[in-house]
């Protein structure tokens, strides 16, 4: 099997399931190849084209929450290895009921689906697909760091998650949410807005449990493709 530049878990939904047909309405793309209906909500004073915008940063990505976010394959790791481990935390690992679904939240500058109430069987789903998949990873290089640091405020604790599992928003300060947009803008009535309507377009998902039943290889072949789902394992734990 190729090496991909890249590859993630992800929690992602099919365009068979309510939440998933949303999501990818919504970003203007399926990544798992399916066909791609209308958008679902356009917001008071947004044109198709803003909303293009908003929307292109996790569109390259799909529809999906992080589990195990992209990194580059360490020598000797190839699609193979990297499913067949997918593979074994599946079938070890028992399907995440959320009792009371998801619900829109802004975080910082950005739009997701957020639990409704914390889950400590989400927290300790998701650090066990860390820690499982820490040796596939290629460490990160001098310049990587460099440039993580610069991205973001770290905190110690967060620089210390970093080195230790190529990511700083793993384990305690792992946070599950499945991204909207982008960047929002300065505009604050505008993304009120936005935030009203997609509110009100997502409130079915706040009133029915949300179930996560597969876990999803994503592989980013080239740089800067986009992410496609290249399979999903059902979890049978």
């Amino acid at each position: 099997m190729p090496v991909p530049y890249r590859a993630a878990l992800y929690v992602m939904p099919g365009a068979s399931d309510p939440l998933g047909a949303f999501g990818a309405a919504w970003l203007g793309r399926t990544a798992d190849g399916a066909p791609l209906p209308p958008r679902p909500v356009e917001p008071a004073g947004w044109s198709a084209a803003a909303l293009d915008v908003v929307t292109a940063e996790p569109r390259r990505y799909g529809f999906h929450a992080t589990l195990r976010a992209p990194f580059r394959p360490a020598d000797g790791v190839d699609l193979d290895m990297i499913e067949a481990r997918a593979a074994d935390l599946a079938a070890a690992l028992p399907p995440v009921v959320i009792t009371q679904g998801l619900q829109l939240r802004r975080i910082a500058h950005f739009l997701a689906l957020v639990p409704a109430v914390h889950s400590e069987a989400l927290q300790n789903f998701a650090a066990r697909i860390v820690e499982g998949t820490n040796d596939l990873r290629r460490p990160l290089d001098a310049d990587d760091r460099a440039k993580r640091l610069a991205k973001s405020r770290l905190t110690p604790r967060q620089i210390e998650l970093m080195d230790r599992w190529g990511y700083p928003h793993v384990l305690e300060d792992f946070r599950f949410h499945m991204t909207l947009t982008g960047r929002l803008p300065e505009d604050e009535p505008a993304v009120g807005r936005l935030f009203d309507a997609l509110a009100g377009a997502t409130a079915g998902f706040a009133g029915r449990p949300f179930i996560i039943d597969a876990i999803a290889v994503a592989v980013e072949f080239e740089p800067g493709a986009p992410f496609i789902c290249h399979r999903r394992f059902a979890l049978s734990g």
